[in-house]
C-alpha cells in the first residue's frame, strides 16, 4: 500500500470515529487530541523498546510494539493531512538530505 492509500484509509477511520463519537454523544477529537495521542503512543513505544532490549518486562512486547507503531503511523498520517504536508515528498527530501550529508 502506498502512503496516499494509507492516508485515505486513516481518514476513513477518522470519519468512522466521528460517527461513533456522535452516536455516543462524545466530543469529537480534534487535531490537538490526535497530537496528544501521538505523544502518548511514543511514550508507550519507548517503554516497549526498553522491554525488547531487556530493561523491562517484555511480556507481550512484540504484539504491543506492532500496535504502537501502527497507531503512531495513523496519527502521523492524519496530522500530515491536516497540515497539508505531502508526507511522501517530505520523507524523500529528508532522506535525500541525510544521504547528501553522509556523503560529504
Amino acid at each position: 500500500m502506498q502512503i496516499k492509500e494509507l492516508t485515505e484509509k486513516a481518514l476513513r477511520i477518522q470519519e468512522e470515529y466521528r460517527k461513533f463519537e456522535d452516536k455516543k454523544s462524545f466530543k469529537h477529537w480534534d487535531i490537538e487530541q490526535t497530537y496528544d495521542s501521538l505523544v502518548s503512543d511514543v511514550g508507550d513505544l519507548g517503554r516497549l523498546v526498553l522491554a525488547k532490549e531487556g530493561f523491562r518486562d517484555a511480556t507481550g512486547a512484540d504484539k504491543n510494539l506492532e500496535h504502537e507503531l501502527a497507531e503512531i503511523l495513523w496519527a502521523t498520517l492524519v496530522l500530515a493531512e491536516h497540515y497539508k504536508i505531502d508526507l511522501e515528498s517530505a520523507y524523500l527530501k529528508q532522506i535525500e538530505k541525510v544521504e547528501q550529508d553522509l556523503n560529504k
